[in-house]
């Protein structure tokens, strides 16, 4: 009875010791039953300081093959620098109105009515274009646009009105140069002279409105 419990007692340690070692195998940390190789944390990479550079100097950057970059960094360099958009005219001067042309829908019959007006000054400006006209006038002041655009030294010379309408009328409170083109300083004054304060008969004009329209100097 002995040699019968002791031989169960065997055969029970060496199924359990079989049972451990298939345990094991399936479960254990490596095929050879030691330590599992250990995978080595992926390093941190810090956050770049500052907002990123644009994709397409990104992608300069990385294409970039040779060591010396100083065209590269001259782009970087005048990237940043950002102009900065004009303040806006002051409320009621005459820059914060738009400027526009007499044949301006938004004009309507006034545009035409003061274009036929302008038209009975084309032979008295035309003088304006005289040698002895341009002389005499040459010491005069020209007034220029006060736009956050400068007057244009090239193309045709233009004058922008400034026009106020009244009962019946519109005056030219100034007529300040946009475009200088050919014309000198003595013919601009000379027209700027015939312009300024000139009342424009325009029936059915009404008070209180104010416009700005382009109009070309020619002799």
């Amino acid at each position: 009875m002995r040699k019968l419990v002791a031989g169960g007692v065997v055969g029970i340690a060496v199924l359990l010791g079989g049972s451990l070692l298939a345990v094991d195998r399936l479960f254990g940390d490596g095929p050879s039953g030691g330590p599992a190789p250990t995978v080595p944390d992926a390093p941190e990479v810090a956050a770049p300081a500052g907002p990123l550079p644009p994709r397409e100097v990104l992608d300069a950057l990385r294409s970039a093959t040779t060591p010396d970059n100083s065209a590269l960094l001259a782009r970087l360099e005048k990237e940043k620098e950002v102009t900065p958009a004009p303040p806006p005219p002051p409320k009621g001067s005459w820059e914060a109105v738009p400027v526009s042309s007499l044949r301006n829908r938004s004009l309507g019959s006034l545009g035409a009515s003061v274009q036929a007006e302008l038209n009975e000054l084309h032979e008295p400006l035309a003088r304006c274009f005289d040698e002895e006209t341009e002389a005499r006038h040459g010491a005069g002041a020209v007034a220029v646009i006060k736009d956050a655009q400068p007057p244009d030294e090239g193309g045709a010379t233009s004058l922008v009105l400034q026009l106020e309408t009244r009962s019946g009328e519109v005056l030219v409170v100034d007529a300040p140069v946009e475009t200088r083109g050919s014309a000198g300083d003595g013919t601009l004054a000379c027209a700027q002279r015939l312009l300024r304060g000139k009342v424009l008969q325009v029936p059915g004009a009404t008070p209180g409105e104010r416009h700005r329209v382009r109009y070309s100097l020619s002799p």
